[in-house]
């Protein structure tokens, strides 16, 4: 039997979108999923749009949260209710086409020790046809020494083994907005990855969604900064110890010339003075000598 995927799809003020979301969907041609959607305080016509959508098909169920939890908080809520085997994020303003799952699922079945599954433009680093199974070294290697956009991808594009999911406890609600590339990461480090060819969904763009509007530019370079110390001070990451103090040489030196750019393109004296205490503060240790910037092959 097929196994259960349990669809996730948070929603807040989505009036405009949810209802499409929701179609596209329930239009896949792999049948066995649940589509949980959980509302987070909406106060237009999402909730009526969806509760819609649960009185026809059973396989829906709508969820609303008592007060609003914010993005990631409530995709946590949101995997809290999944019964699947694998978890699949989607946003309620995204439209799913209708072979994704079933791609998808067949990947993921067919490389079962694989952690996670994402969306890749990257088939050329290997030269196979997609999908693909990635080793944790191989994608940790293309992610910080090749242009690798594998583990960059956000939630409507992954799927994840559920049990893997909660062994990381989810996403992280103390990082931020990039505590999905925290999560793929770290994953990663761990367990192979399934690289899935692009055409599986529409990405929307619009001028309500939540990465445009929590776009700050000083703060996500602080949690980049974060992300890495805490993969690369992993005691599990797959690479050799040389690699490891590479990647950290060269994470530093786009953060210092993140800083020389606040400064002379900003003119943000506060900021800058900013980015450098926060350095000097969570940098990790590294050798003394110096270790120039090169690219490993994978």
């Amino acid at each position: 039997m097929e196994p259960l995927v349990s669809v996730l799809m948070t929603s807040y003020n989505r009036e405009e979108f949810i209802g499409e979301a929701i179609q596209s969907v329930l239009s896949s041609t792999y049948k066995n999923f649940e589509l949980i959607i959980v509302d987070d305080g909406s106060i237009d016509n999402t909730v009526p749009i969806a509760r819609s959508f649960e009185a026809k098909d059973q396989r829906v169920k709508l969820y609303i949260n008592e007060k609003n939890l914010t993005q990631f908080p409530n995709r946590n809520k949101a995997a809290s209710y999944a019964t699947g085997k694998y978890i699949k994020y989607f946003d309620s303003d995204d439209i799913m086409f209708p072979h994704c799952l079933a791609v998808m699922v067949s990947a993921m079945e067919k490389f079962p020790d694989a952690g996670v599954g994402a969306i890749t433009k990257n088939s050329h680093l290997r030269n196979v046809q997609l999908p693909q199974k990635y080793s944790s070294r191989e994608s940790l290697i293309n992610h910080y020494f090749t242009d690798s956009e594998l583990l960059f991808i956000g939630p409507s594009g992954t799927i994840f083994r559920k049990d893997v999911f909660f062994e990381y406890k989810g996403f992280n609600e103390k990082i931020g907005i990039l505590t999905d590339t925290l999560l793929m990461l770290s994953i990663a480090s761990k367990y192979p990855v399934v690289g899935f060819e692009t055409g599986l969904f529409h990405w929307r763009l619009h001028d309500q969604q939540v990465t445009i509007g929590q776009q700050d530019w000083f703060e996500m370079q602080k949690q980049r900064y974060e992300i890495n110390r805490i993969i690369l001070n992993s005691r599990d990451i797959p690479l050799t110890k040389k690699e490891v103090n590479i990647i950290k040489r060269n994470v530093k030196n786009i953060f210092i010339r993140n800083i020389i750019r606040t400064l002379f393109c900003n003119r943000s004296f506060h900021k800058c003075y900013e980015l450098n205490e926060f350095g000097k503060i969570k940098f990790w240790d590294y050798p003394a000598a110096a270790i120039p910037n090169q690219k490993l092959e994978a």
